[in-house]
């Protein structure tokens, strides 16, 4: 179906007189070479580059290209690790990151960059899947948690290289366009399975969409109250997922098992002590 019209098949183009043998014959071998085409091309399977981290780098097995990339993401580390995708901005160098990263006001590190996002943190041993869309460059793979990058964290670097296997953008379920206004549009009538989320940053500022689980008895407030102190005390819900910095006007795309119960989508306003959230309930 195209635009909501159904195709007319190869049979109704053709005309209602009776067909020789021969041309019976003909037409057939056309067919199934129409069939052969057309099974080739729609069966070609999505091509997923896989980035495990560890605490001392990050293991790219596959190649990442300009256009939009599926990554499986690994957490083969010791401790808690998120993944940002960033381009280095024009003149600027791996070195003097990592020089800023350490300096006495590591903030300064995210105006070398400009972020393509990537994934929530993960604990130890688990795993994240995301898309997202990239540009000619140098990028770096930095590790992100809690919407800070760390400082003794990993990183890695790389240049895509022209050709995506991936035309298209993945299929969303819901939108989130994350701004400066504190305002988070909630996921409209979530049901239970499966999910793609797609987090769009409208900027100015650097943002990032967290995807959380309440237990019984926690609230939203609790949340924001837990996101805008130090993070020392065990967070009061789960983090099921979402993506790593956003620039503005980036995008990023996950998917998500929702089952029954009471969520929260968290946008952390990256290197400021902000949040804002909006909370949604699966039935």
């Amino acid at each position: 179906m195209i635009g909501g019209r159904n195709k007319p098949s190869l049979m109704s183009l053709l005309p209602s007189t009776r067909l020789s043998a021969a041309r019976l014959a003909l037409l057939s071998l056309l067919l199934l070479g129409l069939g052969v085409a057309c099974g080739s091309s729609s069966s070609a399977p999505a091509s997923i580059v896989a980035i495990a981290a560890s605490d001392a780098g990050f293991q790219v097995t596959g190649t990442l290209r300009i256009g939009f990339n599926t990554v499986s993401f690994h957490n083969g580390g010791t401790r808690s690790h998120g993944l940002t995708v960033a381009r280095l901005r024009d003149g600027k160098t791996r070195d003097d990151y990592t020089a800023a990263l350490h300096s006495a006001n590591p903030n300064s590190a995210t105006t070398l960059l400009y972020y393509f996002g990537g994934a929530a943190p993960v604990e130890p041993g688990s795993d994240a899947r995301f898309t997202l869309e990239l540009i000619s460059g140098q990028y770096l793979l930095v590790s992100a948690v809690k919407g800070k990058e760390q400082v003794d964290g990993p990183i890695g670097s790389f240049s895509p290289e022209p050709g995506s296997a991936n035309t298209a953008a993945p299929k969303t379920d819901f939108e989130v366009r994350l701004d400066d206004t504190h305002a988070i549009p909630a996921p409209d009538k979530a049901g239970p399975g499966l999910k793609t989320f797609k987090a769009f940053s409208a900027g100015p500022s650097l943002h990032a969409l967290y995807i959380w689980k309440l237990p019984v008895g926690k609230s939203q407030d609790d949340l924001l109250s837990w996101m805008r102190s130090d993070q020392s005390a065990p967070a009061p819900a789960q983090l099921l997922g979402g993506t790593g910095t956003l620039s503005v006007g980036e995008s990023t795309w996950f998917s998500l098992t929702l089952s029954a119960g009471n969520y929260v989508a968290t946008d952390a306003f990256v290197g400021q002590n902000e949040a804002s959230a909006t909370a949604f309930t699966v039935k």
